[in-house]
């Protein structure tokens, strides 16, 4: 009880335009937090965008290297076919562990 009376006579005795002043600034912070949160979020939805769009070529190039077909990809590669072939299905395996973790949803 005796806390909250002195907390009411620190606070009659700030200037009243002061905390006017303060209050504006946290409410400026807030909106600034809240625009950087929206950005973040249309960031991740690009990422998200261009990581399946990625783990979807790479899934079309196993499967042509698996039907026997020689890409691109896998023709100017140094590595052998199937060196290349489990790189491409480590980086497919990647995606979709982010996937798991919700970091992509």
């Amino acid at each position: 009880m005796r806390e909250s009376a002195v907390k009411i006579k620190v606070t009659a005795q700030v200037d009243p335009l002061e905390f006017l002043h303060a209050w504006m600034k946290a409410e400026e912070r807030e909106s600034q937090g809240f625009l950087d949160s929206i950005n973040q979020r249309e960031r991740l939805i690009s990422l998200r965008g261009r990581l399946l769009e990625k783990q979807k070529n790479t899934q079309r190039t196993l499967e042509k290297a698996a039907m026997g077909n020689l890409t691109l990809k896998i023709f100017f590669s140094t590595k052998s076919k199937e060196a290349e072939m489990s790189k491409m299905e480590k980086q497919i395996a990647n995606v979709r562990i982010l996937s798991i973790n919700k970091f992509l949803i």
